[in-house]
């Protein structure tokens, strides 16, 4: 009789936890840095994440890979990277992102954000995000829509509008800066990678 096939192992391994550069930061874990909802310790050593979170990473990317599906596909996961030289210093350190959508027909940023209930407004950290990938891109606006499903039909529900700052921007990697030479006073005498340090 044929077993069943157990793809849990696959998908620890494909939503894990990416191997850590210090002195490349994602777009979308910055909230978390700069509001100590995750230290430079356990950035450095980040926990296997729980099975739920992951499947419902996995359920999102789903709902992500729908929407994106009836939208220009060119316009879809558009990779950003922004360099910032530390104030002072030949340091540089780097902030890189994954846009879920760049539309071709409105200067905006567009972020589709999934959950099992219709949310009324977006989340401090979905919309951080969106913020920053507007001075990114230097697009004015950004938006954070969830994908909703109604017996209607299919709606990008609008849950928050964001604009371009380029002054919170500037404070943001400032802020960052600080949390990346803890990071390196933290992981002094390691060998983990280490980027954009001045020799």
């Amino acid at each position: 009789m044929q077993k069943d096939l157990n793809l849990t192992p696959l998908l620890r391994k494909k939503f894990g936890d990416y191997p850590r550069t210090i002195g490349r930061y994602h777009a979308s874990e910055l909230y978390y840095l700069l509001n100590g909802l995750t230290t430079p310790e356990q950035w450095l050593n980040p926990k296997t994440k729980p099975l739920p979170l992951i499947m419902a990473m996995w359920n999102g990317t789903l709902v992500h890979q729908y929407i994106q599906d009836l939208l220009p596909s060119e316009c879809n996961e558009i990779k950003v990277e922004h360099q910032y030289t530390i104030p002072g210093t030949e340091d540089v350190i780097t902030l890189v992102g994954k846009i879920d959508h760049l539309p071709n027909t409105v200067d905006q940023v567009w972020e589709f954000k999934t959950s099992k209930n219709e949310m009324e407004e977006a989340k401090k950290e979905h919309a951080h995000q969106c913020k920053l990938y507007c001075t990114m891109t230097e697009r004015p606006e950004g938006i954070v829509w969830q994908p909703v499903q109604h017996t209607t039909g299919l709606y990008l529900r609008h849950l928050e509008t964001v604009t371009r700052d380029d002054d919170w921007f500037e404070e943001q990697m400032r802020l960052l800066a600080q949390f990346h030479y803890k990071v390196v006073e933290l992981n002094y005498g390691n060998n983990q990678n280490i980027v954009g340090e001045s020799s």
